[in-house]
């Protein structure tokens, strides 16, 4: 479910009721420790690094040369759909 809001746009269920919802967890605890320990298995980082990983400042796909060329025709692309539906707003 999505946290309640579309039960709480619909008025299937109250404020308080969303809100409630808003305060449950979002992974069972059990549950989320052992996915947790799956995925840190998996890619072979012990509790610290994994740690040290997500403490660390968050990367944006442009600092990583190797996708630039995937991603400078995207934002090109974009630009000029913006400039395009500009343009069509101006000549109305």
């Amino acid at each position: 479910m999505a946290r309640g809001r579309p039960l709480r746009c619909s008025e299937q269920i109250s404020r308080d009721e969303g809100l409630r919802i808003l305060d449950d967890p979002l992974y069972p605890p059990a549950e989320l420790r052992h996915d947790r320990d799956d995925v840190l298995k998996k890619l072979g980082f012990t509790e610290a690094e994994f740690a040290a990983i997500m403490a660390d400042y968050p990367c944006r796909h442009l600092d990583f040369p190797s996708d630039e060329a995937y991603i400078a025709p995207l934002l090109t692309g974009r630009r000029l759909v913006r400039e395009a539906s500009a343009g069509v707003r101006r000549r109305r």
